[in-house]
């Protein structure tokens, strides 16, 4: 079974331009600098983009160590 998606043209060029914000997308349709790019109305709410934004957590800090004697602790490269 065959399935098909439509994607906005506004999503479209938006994907084509590498993820470029609305701003810059509007600067090119009014230099006219795409052939093909038509109005732009709306705000593009990329979810790549949304995902690419967020921050992760930063690393906990451990003040003290929980090695107490020689070689409790052992660092190997297992390659």
């Amino acid at each position: 079974m065959l399935a098909s998606t439509t994607i906005s043209t506004v999503d479209l060029w938006h994907q084509r331009y590498g993820h470029l914000n609305h701003k810059d997308l509007m600067l090119l349709k009014k230099n006219t600098m795409v052939e093909g790019l038509h109005v732009l109305k709306y705000h593009v709410e990329c979810e790549a983009c949304v995902l690419g934004k967020q921050h992760r957590e930063e690393f906990p800090i451990h003040k003290e160590k929980k090695q107490r004697e020689i070689l409790e602790l052992i660092h190997t490269d297992v390659c």
